[in-house]
């Protein structure tokens, strides 16, 4: 048995735009998904990381979880090099 309740709304976030992730556990998500994967160009995977990054940084960040590029992206290493430093991450979502 798990420990704490089961959540029941989980919400997308895109990593471009991480002001988003205290609105939506403040509109009642439960959980957080900030996505590095589609919903971000590639042309702002790099700012998406970063933006991840320094909300992780912030002292009342909440944990998220994150969902990557996938192993057959040109992006997949960088995500995974990425996530090393990123404390405040449940875990991660493999891509569609």
């Amino acid at each position: 048995m798990l420990d704490q309740p089961i959540p029941k709304i989980f919400l997308f976030v895109p990593a471009t735009q991480p002001d988003r992730i205290p609105k939506a556990f403040g509109i009642g998500a439960d959980e957080v998904i900030a996505d590095w994967e589609d919903s971000v160009s590639p042309a702002n995977k790099a700012q998406a990381r970063t933006n991840i990054a320094d909300y992780c940084d912030t002292a009342n960040a909440r944990p998220i979880w994150l969902r990557i590029n996938s192993a057959n992206s040109t992006h997949f290493t960088d995500d995974l090099a990425a996530l090393q430093n990123l404390p405040a991450v449940k875990g991660i979502i493999l891509p569609k």
